[in-house]
């Protein structure tokens, strides 16, 4: 079938495709994605008022097919806005996969943002860093955080923005680019907050306090979980005040501030104890062992370690072995 310019319609759409993308090259399957629809083989081939060098429709129909293709590859199983039947198997992603695609993923959000597809731009930019490696490039990873984001904020969808927004942050620190998660993660806090979404709040103040430790920036990390212990005290939620708690109590122990240190960590293994969840109670308690060893009281520092040795045997035998090692040289937890 050819269009009124003597192209054929696949190849007129994926021109529109290359075009619109800004890209040189694309894989066979998302050139059949570009062309297979029927409205776009319908537009292409002539059936509609052009505007410039092609029809007004498109260039955003051939960027939301290969958008959905990219997309149903990134997050096999979700459900997004855009949602037509696959026009080709969808492939596993290997480890290559992401840099024989990355342009043209970064021009489907961009082009996606540009064409108002804005649910379709958010989507595709937070599918992207779970499959993203640790050795793509900064600049590329940036820029699809930049579109993504933008169209986030263009569709007025915060939920998106902040999903947006977590996992980026986590994928940058996860790369070392501290200073960028931190950027993500004030801009999810602030979201978050305007969604007055107390659930979200703890999530993202638990993941900053997290980025600021392996940062080595503790005081930071102490005002995440102080404010975290505050927004879970007012949900009234036992394990999260008993989390928080435990948190706050780990990191001034990081801090050689063993005074506060003990005073969070005996509350966090009180309200641990009546929670049933073995694991983190012994956890707590290894960590208080810690700050009573480091305060000179060995032989409660030596019970607690006991105690929470008790509660690991049946559940986690790595942790079991660990506070063994603990008990039998505790000049370990001096650090």
């Amino acid at each position: 079938m050819t269009g009124d310019e003597g192209v054929t319609v696949s190849e007129a759409a994926v021109r529109c495709a290359l075009a619109t993308l800004e890209v040189t090259e694309l894989p066979a399957r998302l050139a059949a994605a570009a062309a297979a629809d029927p409205e776009v083989s319908a537009i292409a081939a002539g059936r509609a008022e052009p505007a410039g060098d092609w029809p007004a429709e498109l260039p955003r129909l051939v960027v939301v097919r290969v958008g959905e293709d990219l997309l149903r590859t990134m997050a096999p199983g979700s459900r997004f806005r855009y949602a037509t039947a696959p026009v080709a198997p969808v492939q596993p992603i290997g480890p290559d996969w992401l840099g024989a695609h990355a342009a043209v993923v970064l021009g489907a959000v961009r082009a996606a943002a540009r064409l108002r597809a804005w649910d379709l731009s958010a989507a595709l930019a937070t599918a992207v860093w779970p499959v993203a490696p640790a050795d793509t490039g900064l600049d590329w990873a940036r820029a699809v955080a930049k579109w993504g984001a933008e169209a986030a904020v263009a569709a007025r969808d915060r939920r998106a923005f902040v999903r947006l927004l977590a996992a980026g942050a986590a994928w940058f620190a996860d790369r070392g680019d501290f200073l960028t998660a931190e950027a993500f993660g004030v801009r999810e806090l602030a979201a978050r907050e305007r969604l007055g979404d107390p659930a979200g709040l703890a999530d993202v103040l638990t993941r900053r306090g997290h980025v600021y430790r392996r940062w080595g920036r503790l005081h930071r990390a102490m005002d995440c979980y102080r404010r975290l212990l505050v927004v879970e005290q007012g949900r009234e939620d036992p394990l999260g005040t008993a989390r928080a708690l435990a948190l706050f109590g780990t990191v001034l122990l990081d801090a050689r501030r063993t005074a506060p240190a003990l005073a969070h960590l005996e509350r966090a293994v009180g309200v641990f104890a009546g929670l049933g969840r073995p694991v983190e109670h012994a956890r707590a308690l290894v960590a208080l062992g810690t700050a009573l060893w480091r305060d000179d009281n060995p032989r409660l520092a030596r019970r607690r370690l006991s105690e929470a040795l008790a509660l690991l045997v049946d559940h986690d035998e790595r942790g079991a072995a660990e506070v063994r090692a603990l008990l039998a040289d505790p000049d370990r937890l001096l650090g």
